[in-house]
């Protein structure tokens, strides 16, 4: 497997902070300065593959990050296929700075009536209390 995140982890002058599940990079190309990469150890390229103690360790993780390095207002962002941009699950934390930088995704939003809100509800309703 050839995995340029799993790789990373080899470069320890290059990881600003670890666990045994995940380590923290800054990002090469960042949103705005602070721009952070939480990435766990283990290898899946999708968020629903990788493991429930990995995932608990990152949510955990992300926490402690913001709230150490005190960002008070922030986005955490992680694609899954469309615009992935590394075959490897990893977790954008990205900070508001008040010097101008800013976060804009640009993804066009769909009207939807009534009915589709209402199928569509019920389809999600249906998966999720599956027996």
């Amino acid at each position: 497997m050839n995995c340029i995140f799993c790789d990373f982890q080899k470069k320890k002058d290059l990881i600003l902070w670890e666990d045994d599940l995940s380590y923290l990079i800054l990002d090469i190309r960042p949103l705005s300065h602070g721009h952070l990469l939480l990435i766990p150890k283990e290898h899946s390229q999708f968020l629903h593959l990788l493991s429930d103690q990995s995932l608990s360790v990152i949510l955990t993780n992300i926490k402690k990050i913001v709230v150490e390095l005190d960002y008070k207002k922030y986005n955490i962002l992680q694609n899954n296929g469309h615009i992935q941009s590394v075959n490897h699950v990893h977790f954008h934390i990205i900070p508001f700075n008040s010097s101008g930088d800013s976060l804009s995704i640009n993804w066009d939003v769909q009207d939807v009536d009534e009915e589709y809100i209402k199928c569509a509800s019920e389809r999600v309703k249906n998966a999720l209390t599956k027996k």
